[in-house]
C-alpha cells in the first residue's frame, strides 16, 4: 500500500510541457498548479480531479445503495433448503 501511495504522490504533478508520468493528478497544490518563482515552469494538473472525485463519490452512493436493496432482499427471503 505505501509503494503506491509513493507512486502516485510522485507521479501527482508534472512540468508544464512535459508528458506526465502514470497516475497524474493535482497533487497538494490544492489549486492543481503551483508556481514558486516566476522564472520556474508552472504545474498542472493531469487529470479533471474534481470531475472525478464526484464521479468516484456518484458511484459510492450507487454501490451503498445496491449493498442497502442486497440486504433488504436477504431479509425477506428465505432460502431453499
Amino acid at each position: 500500500m505505501e509503494q503506491l501511495r509513493a507512486r502516485v504522490v510522485g507521479s501527482a504533478r508534472y512540468q508544464e510541457g512535459e508528458t506526465p508520468a502514470e497516475d497524474a493528478a493535482a497533487g497538494t497544490g490544492g489549486r492543481g498548479h503551483v508556481r514558486q518563482l516566476r522564472s520556474e515552469l508552472t504545474m498542472v494538473s493531469a487529470l479533471p480531479v474534481a470531475e472525478l472525485r464526484a464521479q468516484a463519490d456518484a458511484l459510492a452512493r450507487e454501490i451503498r445503495e445496491s449493498d442497502t436493496r442486497i440486504q433488504r432482499t436477504n431479509g425477506e427471503v428465505d432460502l431453499l433448503d
